[in-house]
């Protein structure tokens, strides 16, 4: 489940790690700055995220676990199967912003690709129109409002795709 709390950032990852070492749970923590964000890991496949975005707090945590720590903090939205509009709006951006860096990847690469091949066609080097289009698959760095995201150019579809169902949800809202 996710929460937003009115609680200040600290005082929610104070909490988090106070009721672990309290329960003697065995975990491990990361802290990221872009976004401001802690993460708890416990074991393999669970984690509690506490993130802070534009001055609010968000608390991801396993289905039922926790919540008497939460329980703390007044929450402002439980964000569970169904999200709120900002967290929406959100996304939207994000997605918008990789549609963005994903296409002028794209274009670069496509035109590099169409200048380049005659060229080396006729010198017998088919090769270099490959490698070109192998860099569709490497990671762009953007950032977006303090946060750092990967943009992938192969993806540039299915950002497209999820931009616009986000679209339609906000719309319905």
């Amino acid at each position: 489940m996710r929460y937003l709390l009115d609680a200040d950032y600290e005082k929610v990852v104070r909490a988090v790690e106070q009721y672990l070492r309290w329960k003697k749970v065995p975990h491990t923590v990361k802290t990221y700055e872009k976004p401001r964000m802690t993460k708890f890991r416990l074991g393999f496949a669970k984690s509690i995220v506490v993130a802070s975005f534009r001055d609010k707090t968000y608390v991801k945590v396993p289905s039922g676990e926790l919540v008497d720590v939460i329980a703390e903090f007044t929450t402002a939205a439980t964000l569970g199967k169904h999200r709120d509009d900002v967290d929406f709006e959100i996304e939207h951006e994000i997605f918008r912003q990789k549609i963005e860096g994903a296409k002028k990847a794209l274009l670069l690469i496509c035109g590099l690709t169409l200048m380049a091949t005659p060229v080396f066609i006729s010198r017998g080097q088919l090769a270099y129109p490959f490698v070109l289009l192998a860099f569709t698959l490497v990671p762009i760095k953007q950032s977006f409002e303090g946060m750092e995201f990967y943009t992938f150019p192969f993806l540039y579809p299915y950002y497209v795709w999820r931009e616009r169902r986000l679209k339609k949800r906000l719309q319905k809202m």
